[in-house]
């Protein structure tokens, strides 16, 4: 499971590297804090509001990595399953299913 600041989404692979699915998450939050569960089919996400002062927030910077000629990774064009929002309040605790990574 891995957790995608600059597009605001969390996204889960085989153990190949595999794109297995795709969650959006809320603009009003970030996550805090990620557990996985020991038999690997749960995590339990801690969402927090953003704070106006919050450096680590990249809601309104616009970020490049890419270097010329490098391929575009980008999940949503893919067909890496269905692609969910997902809808909760913040600040929450979530248990989610990882590989549908559905609450």
């Amino acid at each position: 499971m891995t957790l995608n600041k600059c597009q605001n989404s969390l996204n889960t692979y085989t153990l190949n590297g595999k794109p297995i699915a795709r969650a959006q998450l809320p603009l009003s939050g970030c996550v805090s804090c990620i557990e996985i569960s020991v038999d690997g089919k749960s995590a339990l996400i801690g969402m927090n509001s953003y704070q106006e002062n919050d450096e680590t927030s990249n809601n309104n910077k616009k970020i490049s990595l890419k270097k010329p000629g490098a391929a575009d990774f980008n999940l949503e064009s893919e067909d890496t399953g269905e692609h969910n929002r997902l809808d909760v309040p913040s600040p929450s605790i979530c248990f989610l299913d990882l590989y549908t990574l559905k609450v």
